[in-house]
């Protein structure tokens, strides 16, 4: 029975290592081409899809450089990308930043902890994030998020599977098949974006021309409930101004680390809101109280009328083309005021 033990540990720790990084929505297409590639941008994405489908690095380039800001950029937004999983991102990157990057600006999302039980519960996707400082922070959430949820033991249940998750990260269980064909090779035709995708968009991907069943599926859904999303937008300025209380809030000591591993790495970081069909009064009530320094938002369709248009919507969370090119060209102008600002021009 020792001899099993003793031969299964460290077994089980190179299969953990030799575990590659997730195949979805590009996730390891684009940390491949980041390595490669990094030391060419000063200026780093990281989000959700709303900046993956969202943010074009060309546009927001030629932007900047037009206002006397000649910086490039790189999208390293990814489809479904949680606050924790970002965190996990940003801790990467910023472990070895390149000497070129000077900026790193962070789309503020969801930094829920409960875990639903379902068939993706143990990707590859929802393991490879689960290193013991983020199961840390994941389980500390559990303890302390004050979030409306429905059912009472969803913290233990959530606790229960951040733990198994990052018992899953550390042995490699369950990642065989998964490991195994990223190995040979096998997996290839899952890849989103492709390396001359990347080459050519830096790491935007256009909805407009993805073709896929599953971007159709939400075309066709928002087409159909477009009323729907009208009023829903309507009422985003209302949610913004939503009171929150700041003061102890449990994600102030992740933004507040962000900010610190930023600055120490010699990077600024900027956070904003991606132009989704969803209220941020907690990222408005956290820039007003310093804890979010810079910080732009985009979900104000009073402010940004265009982000809301049907023309510039792919669906209810996603830009087109056009949207995107739109928001590109935004964020840029707001980016070169507050460069502007700091050298007084």
């Amino acid at each position: 029975m020792l001899l099993a033990i003793a031969a299964f540990v460290p077994v089980s720790r190179l299969m953990g290592s030799l575990t590659p990084r997730p195949i979805k929505y590009g996730v390891r297409a684009k940390w491949a081409w980041w390595d490669e590639h990094r030391q060419d941008f000063e200026v780093l994405f990281v989000g959700s899809s709303a900046t993956a489908y969202g943010l074009v690095p060309g546009v927001f380039d030629q932007s900047l450089a037009a206002r006397g800001h000649p910086l490039r950029s790189f999208n390293f937004g990814i489809g479904g990308m949680t606050g924790f999983e970002a965190d996990h991102m940003v801790r990467q990157v910023l472990a070895d930043p390149p000497p070129s990057l000077r900026y790193l600006f962070i789309e503020v999302s969801d930094w829920s902890p409960r875990v639903y039980p379902g068939k993706f519960v143990y990707s590859p996707r929802m393991v490879y994030w689960h290193t013991p400082e983020m199961t840390l922070d994941a389980l500390r959430a559990c303890l302390t998020v004050a979030e409306p949820t429905q059912g009472k033991d969803w913290r233990p249940r959530s606790a229960a599977y951040h733990g198994e998750l990052f018992l899953r990260k550390q042995t490699g269980e369950g990642q065989g098949e998964f490991t195994v064909r990223a190995l040979l090779g096998r997996d290839s035709e899952e890849v989103l974006p492709g390396a001359e995708d990347l080459e050519r968009l830096h790491g935007y991907t256009d909805l407009d021309v993805i073709g896929t069943e599953e971007w159709a599926m939400h075309r066709e859904r928002f087409l159909a409930s477009f009323d729907a999303y009208t009023n829903r937008a309507k009422a985003l300025p209302g949610g913004n101004a939503a009171p929150i209380p700041v003061s102890g809030h449990y994600q102030v000591r992740w933004f507040e680390q962000q900010i610190a591993a930023a600055r120490a790495a010699g990077v600024q970081p900027i956070f904003y809101y991606a132009p989704r069909l969803a209220s941020a009064p907690l990222a408005y009530r956290l820039h007003e109280a310093g804890v979010l320094p810079v910080f732009f938002g985009y979900n104000q369709p009073d402010r940004y009328p265009q982000l809301y248009r049907f023309q510039s919507r792919f669906d209810e969370n996603h830009l087109s083309r056009r949207g995107a090119d739109l928001f590109s060209g935004l964020i840029a102008n707001d980016f070169a005021d507050y460069l502007d600002n700091l050298t007084g021009e």
